[in-house]
């Protein structure tokens, strides 16, 4: 089996040879492999996206504090509609 070294590719991220690991299992397992899936770790965006989040609802919080007819994008959605009890 070829090692699993990562070459980096030209944006300078890291790719694992995912050929040679589908083939060596191919190879194991002819009649049940069908392919890998590749799995990557997006903690660190997941991270990012938090701060995101926390921030923009720091702004909107203050955005009401400021101004209580400030319409965020949680007074937005409309009212439901009520039935006539009359039809």
């Amino acid at each position: 089996m070829t090692d699993l070294v990562p070459t980096k590719n030209e944006y300078g991220e890291e790719r694992y040879p995912i050929e040679a690991v589908e083939s060596m299992f191919d190879t194991l397992f002819p009649d049940e492999f069908r392919g890998i899936i590749p799995v990557y770790d997006h903690r660190p965006v997941d991270r990012l996206l938090d701060q995101r989040d926390d921030l923009l609802n720091d702004l909107n919080k203050a955005r009401n504090t400021l101004n209580p007819r400030h319409k965020t994008t949680q007074n937005l959605s409309p009212k439901p509609k009520t039935l006539n009890p009359e039809l």
